[in-house]
């Protein structure tokens, strides 16, 4: 310290600043990093403690949707790189259950986690499961762009805020943008599905890959 202090009054000064701005940057670069993991998650997230989570519908109900639904369960378990859920065996628990908003939901407004305008409604029941009721499935890319968003919501995920239409769309948008059902009708010109971002499936797998 002693060596520190024999130095001109000027060189001690820039050392100072040139340290704290360091700190700062460091401090601003680290919270960024939190952000950016509190961001992705809806301010009602659950955080489940055990999955894969077995999801489960009506097969004769649903129809020519039953392959949406399973490809989202899988879409989402490639994304992420591990089975966060799986498909219900036959008369076997369910945590997830994909339903017609003609029944009743399970919960009140209090378990309403996301209204995806007449499309979806997303529940959190207080049994410790969630629903999904869907009202107009629509074609079947449609039907998959609700059930693998509703998925996203029952994992916890919130909305991407980040929007963009015509020739600013990018080839791929999150599935967590609201009403995601829209873009069925918008995946011309090489445009794929929408699927996990990159920083929602950084974040599920250091929830659920372990």
């Amino acid at each position: 310290m002693k060596w520190f202090l024999r130095l001109p009054s000027w060189v001690r000064l820039s050392s100072a600043l040139t340290l704290a701005a360091a700190m700062f940057v460091l401090i601003w670069w680290m919270n960024q990093k939190r952000q950016a993991a509190e961001d992705v998650w809806h301010p009602k997230a659950r955080h489940w403690t055990s999955t894969p989570l077995t999801v489960s519908w009506d097969e004769h109900f649903w129809g020519a949707h039953n392959n949406s639904f399973s490809k989202a369960v899988s879409e989402i378990n490639g994304a992420v790189g591990c089975n966060q859920l799986r498909v219900a065996l036959d008369g076997g628990p369910t945590d997830v259950r994909i339903v017609s908003t003609d029944g009743e939901p399970c919960g009140d407004m209090e378990a309403l986690v996301s209204k995806e305008s007449h499309a979806a409604q997303t529940y959190l029941c207080p049994d410790g499961t969630a629903e999904i009721h869907i009202g107009q499935p629509g074609d079947v890319t449609k039907s998959y762009l609700i059930a693998i968003h509703e998925l996203g919501h029952v994992l916890g995920l919130g909305h991407d805020p980040y929007i963009a239409s015509g020739a600013n769309a990018p080839m791929s948008v999150s599935m967590m943008v609201p009403n995601v059902a829209d873009y069925s009708g918008r995946l011309g010109t090489g445009r794929r599905l929408p699927a996990a971002s990159d920083k929602d499936r950084r974040e599920l797998a250091k929830r659920y890959c372990k």
